[in-house]
């Protein structure tokens, strides 16, 4: 029997006429004095307890021990097999479990919500998870901060906090990234930034230190936020009432909020670019077609008073044979620039064409015969085109919207046939779709 109960791998115990006659490794770890703690079981079960699972308690210098005591029939005489079960800590291993599976319960519902959320329902519903995450680990706190490379910035995007703790984002935006070196230099390697006290901050962490100081930080965990391989920001709890021992069910529990948070953000972001890639023109950046129709239906103040011109560049054709195509792309961007700079922020150009623009300036406070004289000047003065000044018009066909309401068509067609009248009287010119064909 001795032998068998050695090669059990959990708690077990040889017993023979009421006494113990051997016990594993396991056992003695359980109860170090093996035959006292089998006599203690005894005196509750009697000295010949019948086969199969009961239930003892066992006082210990640790306090009182439940235990489950499975109990073998009798073999090789009347040799018993004892298994013990440690009932405290099997309810705390289910504790664990039931946790760990309500986390993962909760991680599936924010993922789903994350992904249906639209782009402007995207921030509210990262800070609603952040809520739930951070109610979960009963933290203060629970934040992102999305790093700019190209501004060398970092700015709190999204923050939760509990009941009476105070808010920080509107205090941690646009700070140069050296602000806190020791931070970023662990996140950049990967490394979670977390400490139970302030006092364990490395040496380096002087200004990490003050900052958490004034939040009334207590203890802190931080976690990269990864995409594409490149640092993009972290993820963060602060402990502001209590201290917090960071155990591993933090840094894992942080770790996947990253993962889900990344993936929300980036998809949001691929969006919006593949939304801005329908809706502007690759050449010049400028809106197009598409994007005009999109802003003149959702602008009420630009169906009010507004002036839209069409412009087509005068013999571009010469340019492309002279200079060669990509000197005329050249020019484009320089015309598309012109343009733009000619209007207040309200104004808007757009690309429809190979060479053709529209300009749309609303709620114009000049005449139409400004307006227009002024889009010819700006793209009269000469040109740099491959190492030759030269000098390039436009023609420009305006039409004031309020005479044909909010028909986008309509503009369109009238401004046309008053630029091809431009270009027909002689080019570097402007006309307005009226009633009588005035020529500007």
């Amino acid at each position: 029997m001795r032998q068998w109960v050695e090669a059990i791998p959990v708690p077990a115990l040889a017993v023979r006429g009421g006494h113990v006659d051997g016990c594993n490794d396991a056992a003695r770890a359980l109860l170090p004095d093996a035959a006292a703690g089998w006599s203690l079981i005894c005196a509750q079960l009697g000295p010949m307890p019948a086969p199969g699972v009961h239930a003892v308690v066992i006082a210990t210098c640790d306090g009182l021990l439940p235990l489950d005591v499975s109990i073998g029939p009798a073999a090789d005489g009347d040799a018993r097999l004892v298994v013990l079960r440690d009932a405290r800590a099997e309810e705390a291993v289910r504790g664990c479990l039931e946790r760990a599976l309500d986390f993962e319960r909760l991680l599936t519902r924010s993922s789903a919500a994350l992904m249906r959320a639209g782009d402007p329902q995207l921030d509210d519903e990262i800070e609603r998870v952040l809520g739930e995450v951070g109610r979960f680990f009963d933290i203060d706190r629970a934040y992102v901060f999305r790093i700019d490379d190209d501004a060398g910035t970092q700015s709190n995007t999204h923050e939760w906090t509990a009941p009476g703790i105070s808010r920080e984002a509107h205090n941690l935006q646009d700070i140069p990234l050296g602000t806190f070196p020791s931070l970023l230099a662990q996140l950049r390697r990967d490394a979670v930034f977390g400490y139970a006290h302030l006092d364990d901050l490395p040496a380096d962490a002087s200004n990490e230190r003050a900052e958490f100081e004034r939040e009334g930080i207590r203890s802190i965990l931080i976690v990269p936020l990864w995409s594409a391989g490149a640092l993009r920001g972290f993820i963060g709890f602060d402990a502001v009432r209590r201290h917090v021992e960071w155990s591993e069910s933090y840094v894992v529990g942080l770790r996947l909020l990253a993962q889900m948070l990344a993936g929300a953000i980036d998809t949001r972001a691929m969006a919006r670019q593949l939304r801005w890639q329908a809706m502007h023109d690759a050449l010049t950046g400028l809106p197009n077609r598409l994007y005009l129709r999109d802003r003149f239906g959702e602008s009420r103040h630009w169906r009010n008073g507004a002036l839209v011109a069409v412009v087509d560049v005068d013999d571009f054709k010469v340019v492309n044979d002279r200079y060669g195509h990509g000197a005329g792309d050249t020019v484009l961007r320089e015309i598309a620039r012109r343009l733009t700079a000619a209007l207040t922020p309200e104004g808007l150009v757009a690309r429809i064409g190979g060479d053709e623009f529209v300009v749309v300036q609303p709620r114009a406070r000049e005449t139409a015969a400004r307006f227009g004289e002024r889009l010819v000047e700006v793209v009269a003065r000469p040109f740099d085109v491959g190492g030759t000044c030269e000098s390039i018009g436009i023609s420009v066909g305006l039409v004031d919207d309020s005479s044909v309401g909010a028909d986008l068509d309509a503009l369109l067609d009238r401004a046309d046939a008053a630029m091809y009248r431009a270009k027909a009287s002689g080019k570097r010119r402007w006309s307005l779709a009226e009633a009588d064909g005035a020529i500007g």
